[in-house]
């Protein structure tokens, strides 16, 4: 009952906005009482809470399997790959990791433990890159925050449509391998794109 309800409350999040949203609305989605989901959840900020952090959870399942490489320049490649890869396959999920579903961040994020394993894994990736010493002229933090705004924006142009409005018919993880492997630094100019959009 717990899964039903939070399948039934993502989709209306995401439809609705989470302030549009009641726990009467979420018993109707689901096919039970308000009474039976207070059973489960205190209030819908709880059941947000948990979609959110199993988004998350998902997102680093996901780049984690996608990491094969030792090389670590690849290794961003192969990061941001899974980024906009888990981006594009959960959507629905994805919007409400980042988009907050309407609320705003003082709403979201007061008075809620923040899932911030995802970020720290990415954190240790860009270390042990910029480490290799195959970066100059940028500190870390900078490479990180580039890179991060990178990944994301990517992928929310992808879920968008809009490349596909500026692009037409090319293959948006094409693109993807290209812009990554620029971001990567030339670090990455010698390693090969075609094994990451043949997996794509």
């Amino acid at each position: 009952m717990r899964a039903k309800i939070m399948n039934g409350a993502r989709t209306l999040f995401r439809e609705q906005g989470y302030s549009n949203v009641t726990m009467r609305a979420i018993g109707r989605k689901v096919g039970c009482s308000a009474a039976a989901i207070y059973r489960h959840f205190r209030n819908k900020r709880e059941i947000m809470d948990a979609l959110r952090h199993e988004g998350f959870d998902k997102m680093l399942e996901m780049l984690r399997a996608e990491m094969r490489s030792n090389d670590p320049c690849e290794r961003l490649v192969e990061f941001g790959r899974g980024y906009v890869r888990f981006a594009t396959s959960n959507q629905e999920s994805f919007a409400l990791m980042y988009n907050l579903a309407g609320q705003g961040p003082e709403d979201i994020f007061e008075g809620s433990a923040e899932p911030t394993a995802t970020f720290d894994y990415f954190t240790q990736v860009v270390a042990e890159s910029f480490a290799s010493g195959r970066f100059e002229g940028v500190d870390e933090q900078t490479l990180l925050f580039s890179l991060w705004s990178m990944f994301h924006g990517l992928a929310c142009l992808i879920n968008s449509g809009r490349i596909k409005v500026v692009y037409g018919d090319l293959d948006p993880f094409e693109l993807l391998e290209r812009a990554l492997r620029f971001a990567a630094g030339a670090g990455c100019a010698g390693s090969s794109g075609n094994e990451g959009r043949a997996r794509s």
